[in-house]
């Protein structure tokens, strides 16, 4: 006669084996994959290498492999093993620049320029950004003009070249460059956001508050994987509050400008 208490208690032992072999595997799958990469890279202690692992921890979408300060160790590798090492320099500004570390930064891109300039538009993007950050609006600017000569705009970037000139108190200007973005991309949110700013500015007020609605209905559509793809760099973990915050300045946008008319 089968003795089911005693299958009960092996079933049950079984499954508690089971369930702590999946629980130890979900707290150590982080160190074991850094392990198994640190043993790869030791064995193949290449700048290649190291620029692969250093791009595998610096993109928001991976959220899982995200890991800026590794990407930094990995990158800075990569320069010391070849100074040459194509975009190193240009990634580790990026990864000062989301540290606010605006002096390295800045330095860093700078050396960028001066070696790789004429072969890497993106250098001037990352360098607007630290002026824009720094608050010196028209050097960014002109950055921003010298990468749209160089390569083909994004949306992003004519955002961002919005931002600056908003800032620099240029509405005009910044409105020329977001109705230029939108004829590429209409309903952007984020460009109909800042258009939404430059014609407050301006005092056109009704078509102000036309273009935040628009912007806030975009924004309330946008999820978390496109927040990622506009920020690549960017930690995914933050990307709930950054459209929390968006979404929240559009709204304040909305209600500016409807109160102004």
């Amino acid at each position: 006669m089968v003795n089911t208490n005693s299958q009960a208690k092996v079933f049950a032992v079984v499954i508690a084996i089971v369930v702590a072999a999946a629980v130890l595997a979900w707290l150590f799958r982080e160190p074991m994959r850094r392990g198994y990469e640190d043993a790869m890279f030791a064995l193949d202690h290449t700048a290649v290498r190291a620029v692969r692992y250093g791009e595998r921890h610096f993109t928001a979408l991976s959220p899982a492999e995200y890991d800026v300060d590794r990407a930094e160790y990995f990158f800075a590798e990569a320069l010391r093993l070849d100074p040459s090492s194509r975009y190193a320099l240009h990634e580790l500004a990026r990864i000062a620049f989301l540290k606010s570390d605006f002096g390295l930064a800045e330095s860093r891109i700078d050396t960028e320029i001066a070696v790789y300039g004429k072969e890497n538009p993106n250098a001037y993007y990352v360098r607007a950004l630290i002026y824009g950050y720094q608050g010196r609006y028209l050097d960014a600017a002109k950055d921003y003009e010298t990468y749209f000569k160089m390569t083909p705009a994004t949306w992003g970037a004519i955002n961002d070249y919005s931002w600056v000139l908003l800032k620099a108190e240029l509405p005009e200007g910044a409105l020329a460059a977001l109705e230029w973005g939108l004829k590429e991309w209409p309903g952007n949110p984020w460009l109909l956001h800042n258009q939404a700013i430059a014609l407050y500015e301006l005092q056109r007020y009704e078509e102000s508050a036309a273009a935040a609605a628009l912007a806030l209905a975009g924004a309330e559509t946008l999820t978390r994987e496109d927040w990622l793809v506009a920020y690549p760099g960017n930690d995914p973990r933050v990307a709930a509050e950054g459209l929390a915050t968006f979404r929240a300045a559009a709204a304040e946008n909305l209600a500016k400008a409807e109160a102004a008319q």
